[in-house]
């Protein structure tokens, strides 16, 4: 497979050889080389709209997903895996260009995942037999996707509530920070705006809208930072 990415410029080969190699576009040279599969890798996916330069998706023989972003720089990319197929994945594809992911494995099992959280949303089991998959469709302007092989399957992402929803692109509710609360199991998701905390299974609990005085959003504060106390039973902002 071959992707090409904005930033940096550069094009990503994947190879049975278990390397992705990544060249520079202009000069055609290859300036590294990212090993972190321990098999060929098959596929190859790329969002430019995460985080300031993106993020990238591999696929191999694996049960799982690598993710990579190169917002420090190429050597420390890897962000880490999307765990939980337990046969050889096909390939998994961003959504319609928003955190949202999804994987296929061999079997037709269906996973979709929040890709910067890397926490699986939803799992969907294959109960049908002598089901071969050969890839994965994204059909992004009608929001479905779809697996074929021997027949094909179609599905659709629903969002219960949009208006609430972590995958709103506006920049400002992009996290700034996620944070593991030990004590409650829960991920705080921190914007420049709110608090959204989230069960560790993925599910909005609680969201913090009123933390900034209304007096102030004319003068464009926004929330910077946030930390656990050593108990994790209170937080700073």
């Amino acid at each position: 497979d071959v992707i090409e990415t904005k930033k940096p410029f550069l094009m990503l080969t994947a190879c049975l050889d278990g390397l992705i190699r990544l060249i520079n576009v202009k000069d055609l040279e290859f300036l590294k080389t990212w090993k972190y599969h321990s098999s060929g890798v098959k596929h190859l996916d790329y969002n430019p709209n995460l985080e300031s330069n993106g993020y990238i998706l591999s696929t191999g023989f694996e049960y799982n997903v690598n993710i990579y972003c190169t917002d420090l720089s190429l050597d420390s990319a890897f962000k880490g895996k999307l765990e939980g197929h337990f046969v050889p994945l096909i390939d998994c594809k961003f959504i319609n260009m928003t955190p949202i992911c999804v994987s296929v494995d061999e079997e037709g099992n269906v996973r979709i995942w929040e890709a910067v959280l890397r926490i699986c949303l939803q799992s969907i089991s294959n109960t049908r037999k002598n089901l071969t998959i050969n890839g994965l469709l994204i059909m992004g302007k009608i929001n479905k996707f779809a697996m074929f092989g021997n027949n094909l399957s179609f599905f659709e992402a629903k969002y219960k509530d949009q208006k609430d929803s972590l995958y709103d692109m506006n920049e400002e509710n992009h996290p700034i920070k996620v944070s593991y609360n030990k004590y409650y199991q829960q991920f705080y998701v921190t914007t420049l705006n709110d608090i959204k905390i989230y069960d560790k299974y993925g599910n909005l609990d609680k969201k913090f809208k009123k933390i900034i005085e209304i007096e102030h959003f004319d003068s464009g504060t926004k929330i910077r930072d946030f930390i656990f106390d050593c108990n994790y039973r209170k937080f700073y902002i």
